[in-house]
């Protein structure tokens, strides 16, 4: 029982954080790290890097790219 408790609370803080992340996004637009928020193309700093934490936000199966992590189909030698 203890257990579901922590996980439905993790659910809870990450669903917040989540709608936080899209009410920034509709209410300043698209921060990127760059000096004075100038967008770039970049995966590090920039839009494309937002949208593939988004993606996995989304789908968290899709694995990290700094982690370089695989599907688990492609370890098992199954590929996609």
């Amino acid at each position: 029982m203890k257990a579901m408790e922590v996980v439905d609370g993790f659910q809870k803080d990450f669903n917040y954080f989540v709608s936080n992340v899209f009410k920034s996004i509709k209410e300043h637009g698209w921060i990127c790290g760059t000096p004075s928020n100038i967008e770039i193309p970049g995966l590090m700093t920039g839009l494309s890097g937002i949208g593939y934490n988004l993606l996995r936000f989304a789908y968290p199966d899709i694995p990290s790219v700094l982690g370089l992590e695989f599907f688990e189909s492609e370890r098992k030698g199954e590929g996609f």
